[in-house]
């Protein structure tokens, strides 16, 4: 940490246009980097097929891909709303004492804000540089030396985030309908027992399977 201040404290634009540089090689080779290893087909967080968001629909029929455009819009309208207040804040008028304070407290976050920036920016092109390297060179693929793939696993079963929604859901109307069955600090087989956690376990597409 103290190398990186005093990196930061003798040259902070060499550390901006480090950072800069940093970011466009990344973004150049991350689309390679990435087609390389999804035709390895390996193993690992990085080679995860993310679905196509135009597949995912929710409540009213509406698609994943609109949903996260509606998001960024609420998004950007919060950004107007926040300048336009500001805005409006500044036409105000002040007391001179409070104006003062005001400014003093305004330069003390910059310069803290700025220093921080600069710090983050050289830490940042330490760990892409070990990203890079660890996905580009040294990351497990899930192949041989001759490109043949050792293993696949597949599972199947319930949606993950569908069993998490319905689970909250139940347990959410059964305290508001029954309440729980001890009080303090509960587990849920101790908040709602063993054989209702089972039933709606069964309801929402997980059973035990008996061999």
């Amino acid at each position: 940490m103290t190398l990186l201040r005093s990196i930061i404290g003798r040259n902070p634009l060499a550390a901006w246009v480090a950072a800069l540089l940093v970011v466009g090689s990344l973004a150049v080779l991350a689309p390679a980097a990435l087609a390389q290893e999804g035709a390895k087909h390996g193993g690992g967080e990085a080679n995860l097929t993310l679905p196509d968001l135009h597949t995912v629909s929710f409540v009213g029929g509406l698609d994943g891909h609109t949903l996260l455009l509606f998001g960024i819009g609420v998004c950007v309208l919060g950004l107007l709303f926040g300048i336009l207040t500001y805005g409006q804040l500044r036409g105000l008028p002040v007391h001179k004492s409070m104006l003062e304070i005001s400014e003093l407290i305004y330069e003390t976050c910059k310069t803290y804000l700025l220093q921080q920036g600069k710090f983050l920016a050289v830490l940042w092109i330490f760990i892409s540089a070990i990203v890079l390297v660890y996905f580009g060179w040294l990351a497990v693929t899930g192949v041989d030396a001759a490109g043949n793939q050792l293993s696949e696993v597949h599972l199947t079963g319930v949606n993950g985030y569908d069993f998490t929604a319905e689970m909250l859901a139940w347990g959410g109307m059964r305290v508001a309908a029954m309440g729980l069955a001890a009080k303090g600090a509960l587990g849920p087989v101790d908040a709602f027992g063993l054989e209702r956690l089972r039933l709606a376990a069964e309801q929402a597409g997980i059973a035990v399977a008996h061999s």
